[in-house]
């Protein structure tokens, strides 16, 4: 973007796993687009210190936070340190993810906890923390957590990784049906196996499907395209007597792998 994107001017962002990848760009594109302040998080200090210079030359202030996300501390301690900051928050982007390699054969314990600690838990207490401090400055704000195609029918080197990246699509509140042992269905589901979406679908079927969201649109992944799982609205609305959603969770960005 060569000028200022009004609709951020003024406007003050957590972005999460933003010392690297995907969240540094975003973290930069924000200040491109005229943000006036963006806080940015990660374990890499090197990094930090990088992107915290890039998000500056835009133009716009920046705060760098050692956190290591797989403590929630560290996650309330973002959050502190925008109000600190800035005195407010417009936007939470949650892109940090960890991706390490297990098997369901070989995947320990230690590896397990960290990876949902990570990619589940922690963007679940950072949009608690950003909700609050959202609505102590009368802010309508926006939170986007960025999610993976993995989530929805992973590889099997990396389970846990897909697993704990499924585990967020709706935030939703549970009405306490002992007849389904106060549980739901935790997602969609396939409607179709691999082989027959692959038969079935083309290339231009999967970029009509996934029209708005930044995504791989190529032949290797149109096994996993949306028509090839239940429509996640009429398995919500089939448990209308066991949840409550109470935020929907819109995906704009997906990475496979």
């Amino acid at each position: 973007m060569s000028e200022k994107t009004t609709g951020f001017s003024g406007r003050v962002y957590v972005v999460t796993g933003s010392t690297q990848g995907i969240g540094a760009e975003v973290a930069i594109a924000l200040a491109r687009a005229g943000a006036e302040g963006v806080v940015i998080c990660g374990r890499n200090e090197e990094g930090g210190a990088r992107v915290k210079a890039a998000v500056e030359g835009e133009g716009a202030g920046c705060e760098y936070v050692p956190a290591d996300l797989s403590e929630v501390d560290d996650c309330r301690a973002v959050i502190a340190s925008c109000d600190e900051r800035f005195g407010r928050l417009d936007g939470l982007v949650n892109a940090a993810g960890m991706t390490d390699r297990g098997t369901i054969e070989d995947t320990s314990v230690e590896l397990w906890d960290r990876m949902f600690a990570v990619n589940a838990r922690a963007p679940f207490f950072l949009m608690q923390d950003a909700i609050a401090l959202m609505r102590k400055h009368g802010i309508t704000g926006v939170i986007v957590n960025i999610i993976t195609m993995s989530s929805h029918g992973g590889q099997p080197f990396i389970s846990a990784y897909s697993a704990s990246k499924g585990a967020r699509s709706y935030i939703v509140r549970g009405k306490g049906n002992r007849e389904s042992f106060l549980s739901c269905s935790h997602g969609a589901g396939r409607r179709m196996s691999r082989t027959q979406a692959k038969k079935r679908f083309t290339v231009e079927d999967h970029a009509r499907t996934t029209e708005g969201v930044e995504c791989r649109k190529d032949s290797g992944v149109i096994d996993e395209t949306p028509d090839a799982y239940k429509d996640i609205d009429a398995v919500m609305a089939a448990q209308a007597d066991l949840v409550e959603a109470v935020h929907t969770l819109k995906q704009v960005i997906c990475v496979k792998g």
